[in-house]
């Protein structure tokens, strides 16, 4: 997020500077000769010359971040650095291999194990109202085909907008799944349900959070808990983290409870409506609308699961809504 702009298209260069940049980055944060080799990619660029600090062989960690810092909010280096390697992308991504494979080389000499990447909130990825269309067909695009392209020689791992899980051409993409404690019948799992409950007594002392301080009404409280748990490990912190905030409130469970609902039904419309009772009577995700199904998935009013395969379904808290009408 702090190396893309990602309210623009993507486009296959600017990830490789970001990549490329941030790797350098998090290497020379505990090895003070990461960037003391040459490196192809940024000769190719010739990105040395556009900056205060650096050229293609001595770089310094400002200058690295320089490099960030102008990928992200400059369109005119963007647009510069672009031209100089329209004619030599295929060796720009040669070069790029290349210097991964050093810093690969270089890390484990440095006695660390291997070099994994995790190219982070690309899930973020949304364009604006008069660029949304074109941000999806580049991300389509970039994932479709370009990541293979690239052909990184670490392993890596891309984390993808959520409107792309529906988009047919698109395959190998998984979501990390939620704790299921609900069947696709709406069972309860009691596996699943031991699991969160033992989550909420290990991360907090059980006296801070209200309602279930007292043991008498501890079973109580945590029925309560179930009804609005979703088997979203974000959701739990994140009520625990209100609930003792609220500690000595009266009703706190109920309220943060009440209100969590109540933030969810707000974003639920006409058309988001529609969505919903779709995936929660096929327990799949619709391929119509791409874009408003992954707005549900990432709000979390759709969520994933995994038993003997993978399935969706709607919040628990989301049913009642299905019959009511729209709200906004």
């Amino acid at each position: 997020r702090d190396a893309l702009d990602l309210t623009r298209p993507l486009d296959t260069l600017s990830v490789m500077i970001a990549v490329r940049a941030s790797i350098e980055r998090a290497v020379s944060a505990d090895l003070a000769t990461a960037s003391a080799f040459r490196s192809g990619f940024w000769d190719v660029l010739r990105i040395g010359g556009d900056l205060a600090e650096g050229n293609g062989e001595t770089r310094t960690p400002a200058w690295v971040e320089h490099v960030l810092h102008e990928n992200l909010l400059n369109p005119t280096f963007r647009k510069r650095v672009r031209a100089r390697v329209e004619e030599r992308f295929s060796t720009a991504v040669e070069e790029f291999r290349g210097d991964l494979e050093l810093l690969r080389a270089h890390v484990r000499e440095a006695g660390w194990s291997d070099l994994f990447v995790i190219v982070d909130s690309l899930t973020h990825l949304q364009g604006v109202s008069d660029n949304a269309a074109e941000v999806e067909r580049s991300a389509e695009e970039f994932f479709a085909r370009e990541v293979a392209s690239l052909d990184l020689p670490v392993h890596t791992l891309w984390t993808v907008p959520a409107f792309l899980l529906s988009r047919a051409p698109l395959t190998g993409l998984r979501v990390l799944p939620n704790v299921m404690i609900r069947t696709p019948e709406g069972v309860l799992v009691e596996e699943g349900l031991n699991a969160l409950r033992d989550i909420v007594q290990r991360r907090v002392p059980l006296g801070m959070l209200p309602g279930l301080a007292n043991t008498t009404h501890r079973d109580l409280a945590f029925d309560r808990l179930t009804a609005a748990w979703s088997g979203n490990l974000r959701e739990v912190i994140r009520l625990l983290r209100t609930l003792i905030l609220r500690a000595g409130s009266p009703r706190a469970l109920e309220r943060t409870v009440a209100e969590m609902t109540e933030e969810r039904h707000l974003l639920v419309g006409r058309e988001e409506r529609h969505l919903l009772r779709r995936v929660h009577e096929e327990h799949r995700l619709p391929d119509e609308d791409p874009r408003r199904v992954g707005e549900l998935l990432t709000a979390g009013l759709v969520l994933a699961y995994r038993g003997d395969r993978e399935w969706y379904d709607i919040h628990p808290a989301m049913p009642d809504l299905l019959a009511e009408p729209s709200r906004v």
